[in-house]
């Protein structure tokens, strides 16, 4: 019997490759100065669809109130009693999200006792889920209401 060959070391060709790699190339440059192309391209994509139409619009509206929140919260806008007419558009803008949603996917499965969301195969939520997010969304904007203004 022979002696098994040894295999010709692939340490020394990913070392050759690794040098070859660690200065940044063109291609990668580019990549990185096309990302925002292709992240605007991709957005585009996602709100311009005809199907849904609305529940994507009104979906941009709440991640725009959502940014804002956001950036107010960081840049102290709100600590020191700035606009706070975001704490009650934005519950508005979700409830009235929840309500198109309620209106437009008629067509989900309702929900059985077994499996259902993002354990079922077709990992689709049920039309109950859409239902009782709708409950939730109500209750966040009755507190964020009586919160502002003392209703």
């Amino acid at each position: 019997r022979k002696a098994p060959e040894e295999a010709p070391a692939a340490t020394d060709a990913a070392a050759e490759d690794t040098k070859k790699d660690s200065k940044p190339s063109i291609y990668t440059l580019g990549y990185i100065l096309y990302a925002p192309v292709t992240f605007t391209n991709a957005t585009i994509h996602i709100f311009s669809g005809k199907r849904f139409r609305i529940h994507r619009l009104w979906g941009i509206v709440y991640l725009a109130c959502w940014i804002y929140a956001a950036w107010g919260h960081f840049a102290g806008h709100f600590a020191a009693g700035g606009n706070t007419a975001v704490f009650w558009v934005m519950p508005t803008v979700g409830f009235i999200q929840t309500v198109i949603a309620c209106k437009t996917f008629t067509f989900l499965p309702k929900a059985n006792d077994k499996t259902q969301g993002y354990y079922h195969e077709t990992k689709a939520m049920s039309y109950d889920f859409i239902l009782e997010n709708l409950y939730f969304a109500g209750l966040l904007l009755f507190q964020s209401v009586y919160l502002c203004w003392g209703v």
